[in-house]
């Protein structure tokens, strides 16, 4: 396969909380033309929702354009009682995104709440939903419930939590938020917007890709900046490090902010890793190239053997 050449480089950082604008979805850009890496302020409001990363990622095509958005792709589709036993005639991953739009179709603002919240919803028996206006933990939840990419990182050390976990640091609601994301990008011609690793990328105009901004520091040799080092200012240091590791030397200010950041250094990230020959590597193992997906910028595929 011909090695994908980008112009354009996207981080997004996520947020699967309820309403329809959120301070931490955060969006950063890198561009081969001007050379500046920069966060980017939505168009016609003061933050970000759902509904305007949809439209600004659509419209990207202008360029080559890779984008990275901070959420889980899929679910665990390996070993027993990983999936509702009515999703066994599930396919692919386009086809649960499909089932979850639809059982979400009714939330507003691309939420994922009938995921958890409804009492029809077959996901209930392996969530753990834990805040102050609901609890539930369902017979069949199990917090070590991976997928093989998340398998991956935590063998390299990494601490990622299963989708089905949505109690304290949590990727579920956001996943769940950001599947619906993915059937509606899906629904555009894949010559314009490919998602990997379930499409080809070599032609689209746009490819999504999952990150995990932690894989992204650790690569630079940095540790993702905490709120302490916000307050004191030794973040600074930190993002500039990352960001220099992966290539650019960026005049930009620095964000403040640590969803800020995470875009910020996905770009830088994105930027430099898609140059590698393996970056767009496609599993022979159907559960990753068809149903679980992958992290971009993990090791190898053999990882989450």
């Amino acid at each position: 396969m011909t090695q994908p050449v980008f112009r354009r480089f996207l981080g997004i950082d996520w947020s699967g909380a309820e309403g329809e604008y959120h301070s931490s979805i955060q969006v950063a850009q890198f561009s081969c033309d001007t050379k500046r890496l920069q966060s980017v302020t939505p168009p016609n409001s003061p933050q970000w929702s759902r509904q305007s990363v949809l439209e600004y990622i659509r419209s990207q095509a202008d360029q080559r354009t890779l984008i990275g958005l901070d959420f889980g792709f899929s679910l665990p589709w390996h070993g027993s009682n990983c999936l509702p036993a009515c999703f066994e005639r599930l396919q692919n991953a386009r086809e649960l995104w499909a089932y979850v739009e639809n059982f979400c179709e009714k939330a507003p603002f691309f939420h994922g709440g009938p995921i958890w919240l409804s009492e029809e919803s077959p996901f209930r028996p392996f969530l753990k939903c834990w805040s102050r206006k609901f609890q539930h933990e369902g017979l069949l939840f199990n917090g070590g419930l991976l997928r093989k990419a998340e398998k991956a990182a935590k063998a390299e050390g990494f601490q990622p939590k299963s989708i089905y976990r949505m109690a304290g640091p949590q990727v579920g609601m956001g996943s769940f938020a950001g599947m619906r994301i993915l059937h509606a990008l899906g629904r555009v011609s894949k010559e314009n917007i490919a998602i990997w690793p379930f499409d080809e990328t070599e032609r689209a105009k746009v490819v999504v890709v999952e990150v995990y901004p932690a894989v992204f520091y650790r690569r630079a040799g940095q540790t993702r900046p905490t709120n302490t080092q916000v307050k004191n200012g030794t973040h600074l240091e930190i993002v500039r490090k990352a960001v220099q590791f992966f290539e650019i030397e960026s005049e930009a200010d620095i964000p403040h902010s640590i969803d800020a950041m995470d875009a910020f250094v996905s770009a830088a990230a994105l930027f430099s890793l898609s140059k590698k020959p393996a970056a767009f590597h496609v599993s022979d193992d159907t559960t990753i190239s068809a149903k679980e997906g992958w992290i971009f910028g993990l090791p190898s595929f053999r990882s989450g053997s």
